[in-house]
């Protein structure tokens, strides 16, 4: 338990002022010329991620991190905090080579911690899929857990300072010959999963039997118990009859011969949630998209009634949240996700995610009244559906976790009155855009992108949702100018506006597609985030496609919720500005000492000179490269507002004004520069966020220029 009088050490709390002294001052930087002063790496004595899990279904990477203490957060639950970064990787050859699957980032706070906190983080992340008769079905999973401290983008060997590394093994979708999805390239499949003509033709006429005595043969071998294959047929008999008498054996009889029903069904009964097979590991809560979270590990490579070909089986998992109100667990949602024999599971099993949406939304406080806390309580069952009645339900073959999690501060709804909440624009919550349109200090939900002082370009997607809505309510974005004229329905038409839509049954388990949705005349969409078991990722709501003709314009927008067919009876969400931007930047260069200002020569020891322009209505930074880097002997440019001048000028906003700088100088010294062809690259960046929290405008300009060897 947690210590609420945690001592924080003096290098967490001037975190940054030290890095920016030093950027090597914890000593995790590779290849650098800075001396380290502390040795802190990989410190998880504040935060740790506790479980990395892949959703196949929902093409997802999760992680779990705990937060162990109650203070070294920089900050109480009404300040900014600080960010608990989490950079995802992924490798399909045994970790040779890594590909970055994403960032993302919850913020964490100063606050009283009874027990330790279970948070959940993770990005949208496509692994692909693989025919059913590949031998490797599996891949890994790096998650890189970083306090206050972004993982550098496509850098698996990252070392974090506050924070751990976490990898796993996770699977992908196995597909059949007989059913293959829409649009696929059947060739460059078979040859991604490495199967032979052989074995394609063996499979594409083999026949699928997972019968109880197919099962009985295919795992006579294999170490796997009758009641554990026979568990299926037996408890929906169980189900159906008293367990006792002719009536069991009447409907068993013909599972297997030479079986002891009694026996079995002994066995089965006397099963407190063994974990032989598969074990719930953890489980937290999603705030950016209010979302309960559990990661389970596949323990061994066979029991799971069949191979990737074959239907296999459903491990379900069912969330159970006790909002500390008194009234004990309620049934929060289930969830479920097929499962499949595999030779190539490792030892320590495979891993994966399986989540549900919590409504929250009468539970919520404002920060100013502490923090909002709830038990959450999630049981794994194999092959049979938790009763959602029964939080205290001991599943046959699987178990149960317990955590304590904190839900986002914001104002509660009373009752089953109907409110709509506009909750993010541009992955930006709206906590963090200010009324001129800005972002104040904001990090995006799903990329961990930070920004500040930062208009919104290109496409901007709108979230959110309406509590006690339904699956027949009507909604519609609408915006105006800010402070100009009527509010205008914003649709997608005529393309339509896709969603994301998840679904699950107790049968079927989840499945999740894209579905595309019109407006009606009014603009109107019918809402579709309705329920657990029906929901939209992201809880997206409407994609705002921003052009030109928007640029340096700021713009109302909120959500209206039809009551009864007239608009002007409509609910009223919250009003959010946003200031768009969809200028790219203005970058510029010439080089003295040439005809045409592009190119030029210069004699070793001699000093190159030029002109710059880069500038943008929100600059955010200016940099020189000069290409190839290791001839140039680490040569530096220097950006001046005058030839003559002695101090350099500044190059990042906020020291670098709007609109950044509109004929400035430049000078090099190529005295440590090897004789070569040089290319001298000037990169300017804006502070828009751009597409939704993956990057921001960008402009280059370049030059050549020779530096030669002094003719003697």
């Amino acid at each position: 338990m947690p210590d609420n009088t945690t001592h924080v050490p003096v290098e967490r709390l001037n975190f940054k002022a030290l890095l920016l002294a030093n950027p090597n001052h914890f000593g995790t930087l590779k290849n650098t010329k800075f001396p380290a002063a502390a040795d802190v790496q990989g410190n998880t004595s504040f935060e740790a991620v506790t479980c990395v899990g892949y959703n196949s279904e929902l093409h997802r990477i999760e992680a779990t991190v705990q937060l162990k203490q109650s203070a070294g957060y920089l900050g109480d639950l009404c300040s900014l905090g600080t960010q608990e970064y989490v950079r995802f990787f992924a490798s399909f050859d045994n970790g040779a080579t890594w590909t970055d699957a994403g960032m993302s980032s919850f913020t964490a706070h100063d606050l009283p911690r009874p027990q330790p906190i279970m948070h959940a983080v993770g990005v949208g992340f496509n692994a692909g899929i693989v025919l059913c008769v590949a031998a490797k079905q599996t891949f890994k999973i790096r998650a890189i857990l970083s306090w206050n401290n972004p993982p550098t983008a496509g850098d698996p060997g990252f070392t974090p300072i506050w924070g751990n590394v976490t990898d796993v093994t996770a699977r992908r979708t196995p597909i059949n010959l007989i059913k293959l999805p829409p649009k696929i390239d059947l060739p460059k499949l078979v040859v991604a999963s490495g199967v032979s003509p052989a074995t394609l033709s063996a499979a594409a006429t083999a026949t699928i039997d997972t019968s109880p005595a197919a099962l009985a043969k295919a795992y006579a071998d294999k170490g796997v118990p009758q009641h554990r294959y026979l568990y299926p047929q037996i408890a929906t008999a169980l189900a159906k009859h008293p367990p006792a008498g002719a009536a069991i054996g009447s409907e068993l009889v013909n599972l297997v011969p030479q079986v002891n029903l009694a026996e079995l069904i002994k066995l089965i009964q006397a099963q407190q949630g063994n974990v032989t097979f598969e074990r719930l590991d953890c489980i937290g809560y999603e705030a950016a998209d209010g979302m309960l979270a559990g990661v389970f590990t596949l323990r061994l490579a066979n029991g799971y009634s069949g191979g990737p070909c074959t239907p296999g089986s459903l491990e379900h998992v069912a969330f159970f949240i006790d909002w500390h109100d008194g009234t004990g667990f309620h049934f929060a949602g289930a969830t479920a996700t097929r499962v499949h024999d595999g030779a190539d599971i490792p030892g320590d099993g495979v891993r994966y995610e399986v989540r549900v949406p919590l409504d929250a939304s009468h539970h919520q406080k404002l920060c100013s009244a502490g923090p909002a806390l709830a038990h959450v309580r999630a049981i794994l069952s194999w092959n049979q559906p938790v009763p959602t009645n029964n939080p205290n339900y001991v599943p046959v073959w699987g178990n149960r976790q317990d955590a304590e999690i904190q839900l986002e501060p914001g104002q509660s709804v009373p009752g089953t009155q109907v409110v709509p909440i506009l909750s993010a624009v541009g992955d930006i919550s709206v906590a963090h855009i200010d009324a001129n349109g800005l972002i104040q200090n904001g990090t995006a939900l799903h990329t961990g992108l930070g920004f500040d002082d930062a208009p919104f370009g290109g496409r901007i997607t709108l979230a959110g949702k309406i509590v006690n809505g339904g699956n027949a309510t009507k909604y519609r974005i609408m915006r105006r100018l800010a402070g100009v004229g009527g509010f205008v329905p914003l649709t997608n038409e005529p393309a339509g506006l896709t969603l994301s839509i998840t679904t699950y049954n107790a049968i079927t388990g989840v499945q999740t597609q894209d579905v595309v949705f019109h407006a009606d005349a009014e603009g109107y969409y019918t809402y579709q985030d309705y329920s657990s078991s029906h929901f939209v990722e992201g809880n997206l709501l409407s994609v705002w496609f921003s052009n030109a003709g928007e640029d340096a314009h700021t713009f109302e927008v909120r959500l209206d919720v039809s009551t009864d067919g007239n608009p002007a009876h409509d609910i009223h969400s919250n009003t959010v500005h946003v200031k768009v931007d969809n200028q790219a930047p203005v970058a510029t260069l010439t080089v003295d000492n040439g005809a045409d200002g592009e190119c030029a020569d210069y004699d070793k020891g001699q000093t190159v000179t030029g002109t710059f322009t880069a500038t943008d209505s929100n600059i955010s930074s200016y940099g020189f490269s000069i290409l190839p880097p290791n001839p140039a002997n680490g040569a530096v440019v220097h950006p001046l507002a005058a030839p003559a001048s002695a101090t350099d000028l500044p190059q990042v906003h906020p020291s670098l004004a709007d609109p950044g700088i509109a004929a400035g100088f430049y000078k090099i010294d190529t005295t440590p520069m090897k004789p070569c062809g040089y290319a001298l690259v000037l990169g300017v960046w804006d502070r828009t966020n751009v597409d939704s929290g993956r990057t921001s405008h960008y402009a280059q300009a370049s030059i050549g220029f020779c530096v030669r060897q002094p003719a003697h």
